[in-house]
């Protein structure tokens, strides 16, 4: 039975059933479909129709509801913006408490009935329980606000390039807010007023200071290279891969920087010839198992269309989220009621805002962030007092 939640947040609890607005009410068992997660939803049997379609609401809708799914959306951003300019904090509200009711029961049917037709139209994603855990994760996350100094930040900006590029930043959300189907890799992008932390200049990430006591960074080391060798099932080096290429590899190659520029121009161009990286990495292996000519599947099961000059790119890329996001939904259990949680996730790092109080919990999520099924990927850890300071632990 279709429903829809009136506010994501934990403490708003309300819904819409059966063309009814209840305030501080939660679904019962009957009420099983609607259209995204809620925090009070996360330990409840409800099936998502935004994880079926992988688009948004505007993208899903009908065209025979068009007009009224646009009509309930264009008076909500039009009450949403008298809030704005009236400098109303919508996280500090409930939803439901500020706009009006008709408004929000012409906005839910519209809901109702997308819901209706992505759940008779689209098939459940054979991820779709990954996709579940990964949505309720960053939306733990969307709701945690950053710490933001920009006071000194504000000083250090130079140049006139990086003056209106920081004047952006400021103006931006204090929330990370993640797009989880945001590119056909699987890497996830930001939504439009999120806090731009995937584009975020360097310069600019000492603004963010940690709520706790420090930041923790869990990085794969050289993560393309080690997918490439998880890719072949081949052993993980336990020290710096770039070194080990210098070592195992290129015997001839003196420097470390040497090595990684030798491997990446002929990693992802399929037309370049070297017959020392063919040899240890097997770009042809891989292409011969993961790409058939249309599609690489890559081993969790994510299907992308490509062409040969592509397949490589798009299969170390997709392989690479599909583990980093499952290592992120396995930290963010082991931090469930612990005061450090996860700030947010870049690429293939994962950043805590940690307590002192936890901190020994350090080994064993660096152990379980490094282990993946049968695999240990080596992991750089980096401690700071904000994100701009962080010093490599050794």
């Amino acid at each position: 039975m279709l429903f829809q939640t009136l506010d994501d947040k934990k403490n708003c609890l309300g819904l819409y059933h059966n063309r009814t607005l209840v305030k501080g009410a939660a679904p019962d068992a009957t009420m099983t479909r609607t259209w995204t997660a809620a925090q009070f939803l996360e330990d409840m049997d409800v099936e998502y129709a935004y994880l079926y379609c992988q688009r948004n609401l505007a993208d899903s809708c009908p065209s025979e509801i068009r007009k009224q799914y646009e009509e309930s959306i264009s008076f909500l951003r039009a009450f949403l913006r008298s809030m704005e300019n009236a400098r109303v904090d919508l996280t500090q509200h409930c939803f439901y408490d500020l706009v009006p009711e008709h408004f929000l029961v012409m906005y839910c049917e519209s809901k109702n009935e997308i819901c209706e037709y992505v759940f008779e139209n689209y098939e459940r994603p054979k991820n779709y329980d990954f996709l579940r855990d990964l949505l309720f994760v960053t939306q733990a996350m969307s709701h945690r606000k950053l710490n933001l100094d920009y006071a000194k930040a504000a000083r250090d900006c130079a140049s006139f390039s990086l003056r209106n590029k920081f004047k952006s930043v400021r103006r931006s959300s204090p929330y990370v807010r993640y797009n989880i189907f945001g590119t056909k890799t699987g890497r996830m992008t930001s939504e439009p007023h999120s806090f731009p932390i995937l584009t975020l200049n360097k310069e600019f990430r000492k603004v963010i200071r940690p709520n706790n006591d420090k930041f923790v960074e869990l990085d794969f080391n050289a993560f393309e290279l080690r997918v490439l060798l998880y890719l072949l099932d081949k052993e993980q080096p336990q020290i710096d891969i770039h070194e080990w290429n210098v070592a195992n590899v290129y015997k001839g190659i003196p420097t470390r920087d040497e090595a990684k520029r030798r491997i990446f121009a002929w990693l992802y161009n399929l037309d370049s010839s070297d017959y020392l990286s063919e040899r240890a990495y097997d770009r042809q292996q891989i292409l011969s198992k993961y790409w058939n000519g249309m599609e690489i599947v890559n081993p969790f099961g994510r299907t992308i269309e490509s062409d040969k000059f592509h397949a490589i790119s798009y299969l170390v890329q997709s392989t690479a989220v599909d583990i980093v996001l499952r290592q992120v939904i396995k930290l963010h259990g082991m931090l469930e009621n612990k005061k450090s949680y996860i700030a947010f996730t870049i690429h293939d790092s994962v950043v805590i805002d940690m307590a002192e109080e936890d901190m020994s919990l350090l080994p064993e999520l660096e152990r379980q962030f490094s282990t993946f099924r049968d695999t240990e990927f080596l992991t750089n850890v980096s401690i700071g007092n904000n994100f701009g300071n962080m010093e490599e632990r050794k």
